[in-house]
């Protein structure tokens, strides 16, 4: 949420009077030019934001699944015992829920299921549903620690945008008649 919080709070402070103090000192007849270029300039540097925001999340989708699910053992443990799973056999089971996880996280397309994700023949139901539901939250948990590191990104990048516009030049146009 803190990131999020900066994101919005810089995006308020910096957008809005950036555009009025970037169109302050243009002349009147070329107004309309020079709105339309910084609109079309705003456009373009949206995408290129988003583009690389959505290719820092998706690339770090497979290290936040590792995380994820390595903090789930304990539970998927317990929850693996307390479907019948002998504890001897737990850590196997965990192995291929965790290579699961991290393949199905890594996916170029969400629909189709890695082949470490397909149950074992004769899987008992018990295990298979615990898998799923343990599968769920650590989705769950993949998508949220990826979301928040890909913001601190994005906040960091605002941050070093900021720095940058003091190095813009002061006003370089003389003063004269319009």
């Amino acid at each position: 949420a803190l990131p999020l919080l900066i994101t919005g709070i810089g995006m308020g402070l910096v957008v809005a009077p950036i555009f009025d103090l970037i169109l302050t000192d243009v002349p009147q007849r070329d107004a309309g030019s020079a709105s339309g270029l910084l609109n079309t300039s705003q456009q373009l540097g949206q995408a290129f934001g988003i583009a690389l925001t959505a290719l820092v999340f998706f690339n770090m989708m497979g290290s936040h699944a590792t995380k994820a699910v390595d903090d789930m053992k304990p539970d998927v443990t317990k929850a693996l015992v307390a479907a019948g799973v002998p504890a001897a056999q737990t850590d196997q089971i965990f192995a291929g829920f965790k290579q699961c996880s991290v393949d199905h996280a890594k996916e170029k397309d969400p629909s189709n299921t890695p082949a470490s994700c397909r149950p074992q023949p004769g899987q008992d139901p018990k295990v298979a549903a615990v898998l799923q539901a343990q599968g769920a939250k650590a989705a769950q948990h993949t998508m949220v620690d990826g979301y928040e590191t890909t913001l601190w990104f994005v906040a960091g990048g605002q941050f070093v945008v900021f720095l940058l516009m003091f190095f813009l030049p002061k006003n370089v146009r003389a003063k004269g008649p319009q």
